[in-house]
């Protein structure tokens, strides 16, 4: 039975919760819990979920997610790493058959492990300094999930779902992946304690299949990372210097790929990035 009494309960009740708990908000674990029920509903609503779904969860703080999972027939698999809530939420959701909480680090499961084969979706407010990592880990591994919806900081969103003219090393991690979009903003009242940053909620949309094989995404990330750290530099500058290859070579080469060597990375499309990680005068 799912815990349908959380439908019922004001933010003041939920801190109340927090602090019969003993739990004590850590800003350097990002914690920032969400409060607002009709904000959840709608998150859930935009996750379309349905009876008998696989999700993860990672994250789940006070439960008020969970809780509106559970109600919406899910099977939830809860991954908390706080000492303190881990055991309070197996205890508070104990007699839900669909619930199982898992304490550990999200960013170093398997999600194989957690669901078998079974496909799954990941909903979940993310810690926002560990966001990046963990999308990535469930992105990257062998058995990604189908859709991800997820909070966010609002400049992770949107760096997540940037297009072209204001790319990022996020934006080309994600994108090798899954296809993204900002689905809209969550004022900073709807948690506590209220964080100095506004969050959003991202949807992706998994790929069948990576964009690129295991060798070639390598090969992106060694020109992409040259390029990003000096994103003021054109790519003929920051290429050439990093690559130890003559200017000459390196201008010919992107303009047979049809890149402009004066462009700066965040101005190249994805297209053209995932083209650079084929180039065999760039990366022999």
């Amino acid at each position: 039975m799912a815990d349908s009494t959380s439908s019922q309960m004001s933010p003041e009740d939920w801190i109340r919760r927090l602090r019969d708990w003993g739990v004590r908000p850590s800003r350097s674990k990002g914690q920032n819990f969400l409060f607002d029920d009709l904000l959840v509903h709608r998150i859930v609503d935009v996750a379309n979920i349905d009876p008998g779904d696989v999700v993860i969860e990672i994250g789940p703080g006070m439960g008020i997610l969970t809780s509106e999972l559970l109600n919406r027939g899910a099977r939830v698999y809860a991954i908390e790493l706080d000492d303190t809530l881990a055991p309070r939420l197996s205890q508070h959701f104990h007699a839900c058959a669909g619930f199982t909480m898992i304490h550990g680090n999200a960013a170093l499961v398997d999600p194989e492990e957690i669901v078998g084969d079974q496909p799954y979706k990941i909903v979940a407010n993310l810690p926002y300094s560990v966001a990046n990592v963990i999308v990535r880990h469930f992105l990257e591994s062998s058995h990604p999930p189908a859709q991800l919806t997820v909070m966010v900081q609002k400049e992770v969103a949107e760096r997540m779902s940037a297009d072209t003219g204001e790319l990022s090393l996020l934006t080309l991690a994600i994108g090798i992946y899954a296809t993204s979009r900002v689905l809209f903003d969550l004022p900073k009242e709807a948690f506590h304690p209220v964080p100095k940053v506004t969050s959003s909620v991202v949807q992706l949309d998994v790929l069948d299949a990576p964009l690129l094989d295991a060798r070639n995404r390598e090969r992106l990330f060694t020109i992409a990372t040259m390029a990003f750290q000096q994103r003021r530099k054109t790519l003929l500058n920051s290429l050439s210097r990093g690559l130890a290859l003559e200017k000459s070579v390196v201008s010919e080469e992107l303009t047979r790929l049809s890149i402009d060597p004066s462009a700066r990375p965040q101005a190249v499309s994805l297209d053209h990035w995932l083209t650079l990680s084929t180039s065999p005068v760039l990366l022999p």
